[in-house]
C-alpha cells in the first residue's frame, strides 16, 4: 500500500514537472534555456531555503531537454532530503535561527549548552508548552533523559528540538494544548 502511495506521488510530481516544462518551452523546441529553467524551477518551488535554484552543470544551464530537466529535479530533491535528515527535518532557515539562539544561550561560547541553558531556550521557543500542565511532564522526562548527555552540541540540540516539536504537534492534534495567537 505504502509503495503505491509513493508511486502515485512521484507520478503526480513528474506530471506536474512535465506540464511546467511545456509551459516554459514557449517555442516548443524541447529545450529550456537558463532563464526558462529558472522560471520553471521557481514555479515548481524548487529553491532551497536561501533562494538558490538546483545546481546544474554549464551544459545543463545552456539547454535542458525534458529528460535532463527531470534529472535536475531528482538530484535537487535527493540533496534536499539529505540536508533535511542531517538537520533533523528543520529547513536551512530554521537551523540558522536555532543556531543563533543556541549561540546566544551558550554563555561560555564553547559550542555546547548546559541543561540550564537548554531550559532557557525551551522557555523562549515554547513558552506555552513550558508552562502547560499537559506538556510539562514530557519536558521533565526529556530533560531527565538528556541529563546524561550534558553538555550538548548543536547537533544534539537539534535532536532535542525535533523531539519537542514532534510532541508539540502531537499535543496540538489531540486538542490538549490550546494555542492562543
Amino acid at each position: 500500500m505504502f509503495v503505491k502511495v509513493v508511486r502515485k506521488c512521484n507520478e503526480k510530481d513528474q506530471a506536474r514537472a512535465m506540464a511546467v516544462f511545456q509551459t516554459y518551452d514557449a517555442n516548443h523546441e524541447g529545450l529550456l534555456d537558463m532563464e526558462q529553467q529558472s522560471d520553471a524551477f521557481q514555479a515548481l518551488g524548487l529553491v532551497d531555503a536561501d533562494g538558490r535554484l538546483p545546481r546544474r552543470s554549464h551544459g545543463e544551464m545552456e539547454g535542458a531537454d525534458l529528460r535532463v530537466f527531470l534529472g535536475i529535479i531528482e538530484r535537487f530533491k535527493k540533496s534536499s532530503l539529505v540536508t533535511l535528515r542531517k538537520n533533523q527535518g528543520f529547513t536551512s532557515v530554521e537551523v540558522f535561527e536555532l543556531n543563533s539562539l543556541f549561540k546566544n544561550f551558550d554563555e561560555d561560547h564553547d559550542g555546547h549548552i548546559t541543561k540550564q541553558e537548554l531550559v532557557g531556550i525551551i522557555e523562549v521557543l515554547f513558552p506555552l508548552e513550558a508552562r502547560s500542565k499537559q506538556f510539562r511532564p514530557f519536558l521533565v522526562q526529556l530533560l531527565q533523559e538528556e541529563e546524561d548527555c550534558a553538555p550538548r552540541s548543536f547537533s544534539d540540540f537539534l535532536v532535542v528540538m525535533r523531539k519537542i516539536t514532534d510532541q508539540q504537534v502531537k499535543t496540538l492534534r489531540s486538542g490538549s494544548l490550546v494555542r492562543r495567537s
